[in-house]
């Protein structure tokens, strides 16, 4: 009787089905983490003072006048409050808000400067059809 298959049929076969594996996993992990939008909403009281999307690594400073200060990082999946003119630099020690840790906060998509009253919150698409953001410039925020 002959062998269907050969020691070397066997090892080419098991190869073809390792890289098809990894190339699964690989697409798997960039499908999951790149397919997430969200941006940055900063809000100065109860009105949205900015929207910034998320990827470009940069600071934004939100300067309300008569020395009270914000800057806020923006990295590629997050951001967090860089510094604050503030006394008691909760806001600042709140840590990064990023697509990955947001529901395991304590304060979720939030971070919260109340004596500056400005509140930052990440908005994160949920699919549904939005219009873009447009950048607004006012002249007080700087980047």
């Amino acid at each position: 009787m002959k062998e269907f298959f050969k020691r070397k049929d066997a090892l080419i076969i098991g190869i073809i089905v390792l890289m098809v594996a990894v190339i699964a996993a690989v697409i798997l992990v960039i499908g999951t983490s790149g397919g997430t939008k969200a941006h940055l909403a900063i809000y100065v009281g109860d009105v949205l003072y900015r929207e910034v999307e998320l990827g470009e690594e940069r600071t934004v400073t939100v300067n309300q006048g008569q020395g009270v200060i914000n800057k806020v990082h923006v990295t590629r999946d997050g951001f967090y409050m860089e510094s604050s003119s503030c006394d008691n630099q909760d806001c600042v020690h709140q840590g990064e808000v990023t697509l990955d840790n947001y529901e395991d906060r304590v304060l979720m998509n939030w971070i919260v400067c109340l004596p500056n009253q400005v509140t930052l919150e990440l908005v994160v698409d949920d699919g549904a059809e939005e219009p873009p953001i447009e950048e607004v410039e006012d002249g007080t925020a700087e980047e």
